[in-house]
């Protein structure tokens, strides 16, 4: 029985397993490991040529002569070998990341993401860039407790960072359909929109309404979830954080680290089956008090 060593395939590219082929004809795996990067890509490029011209050859002769009964000589759709990743990570379809040591037949050392949440404008800059160094991490291979300590080192950030910093980036629309004039909200309001209402109605109650920007459709606005409070607000939504809210309200840092970071880092950890890795910091923090 043939084995299939194409990994992942998108509308116009392959993701193919050339090191599990090799792995299966023969070459040893602690031989292959310890090549030079070089000497990998050079074999990797050579079994890509045969590749290709094997694929163009056959694409040609039987599908573009016989299925589409073309016999133009001079025109042919071809098909080359574009990147050489060290490692990929796939999450589901459209969604992966890609560390590539070869583009175009030149060395680069980069990471490529395609539809993963962390590159998604709702995710603020803060949860961002510390979503994508854990993300580097895990596709160069850093070792596990590395990865924890570094999770770890992150949440204690983001609970320091400014109301602006941690909030959910969001484009506000429908707000006359949901909120009403006394500022309160209709059943089925978006829970961005059931912020522009608590925004309006925290102004008013302060008196600040003169100092801060209103929110109107159509503009991008940040969102932050709230501790408990004597308004019973779950959801701010702003442009600019008014200081004078601090004296009445609470951003809830917890929920959105948990939201916005945790619950992103377990998209990255799923498809290896390594979500435990979240729980790593309690069991670091036991061991420590423990000895």
């Amino acid at each position: 029985m043939q084995k299939d060593y194409i990994i992942y395939g998108d509308t116009d590219s392959l993701f193919i397993n050339l090191e599990g082929f090799l792995f299966d004809q023969g070459i040893k795996k602690e031989l292959w490991e310890n090549l030079d990067d070089n000497k990998k890509i050079s074999y990797i490029q050579k079994i890509s040529r045969i590749l290709e011209n094997y694929v163009n050859e056959k694409s040609y002769r039987f599908t573009q002569k016989i299925d589409f009964n073309s016999q133009v000589e001079n025109f042919r759709i071809t098909f080359k070998q574009e990147n050489i990743a060290k490692t990929a990570l796939f999450v589901k379809k459209k969604k992966y990341a890609t560390w590539i040591i070869r583009e175009e037949g030149a060395p680069v050392d980069k990471i490529e993401v395609t539809g993963l949440e962390i590159v998604r404008s709702d995710s603020s800059e803060a949860v961002r860039t510390r979503l994508r160094g854990i993300m580097e991490m895990i596709l160069k291979r850093t070792p596990e407790d590395e990865i924890i300590s570094y999770i770890s080192k992150c949440k204690k950030e983001l609970r320091s960072v400014l109301p602006e910093e941690i909030a959910a980036n969001i484009g506000i629309k429908n707000i006359s359909k949901y909120v009403q004039e006394d500022n309160s909200w209709l059943k089925g309001a978006p829970w961005h929109v059931k912020g522009v209402a608590n925004y309006r109605k925290l102004l008013k109650e302060l008196s600040l309404e003169r100092f801060y920007e209103d929110i109107y459709d159509g503009t991008k606005t940040r969102v932050v979830y709230v501790k408990k409070n004597p308004y019973n607000m779950e959801t701010i939504t702003f442009h600019r954080w008014p200081a004078q809210f601090d004296l009445v309200i609470q951003v809830d840092y917890d929920k959105m680290i948990e939201k916005f970071f945790v619950k992103k880092i377990k998209i990255l950890l799923e498809p290896m089956g390594r979500v435990d890795l979240l729980e790593g910091e309690t069991k670091q923090a036991l061991m420590t008090f423990f000895g």
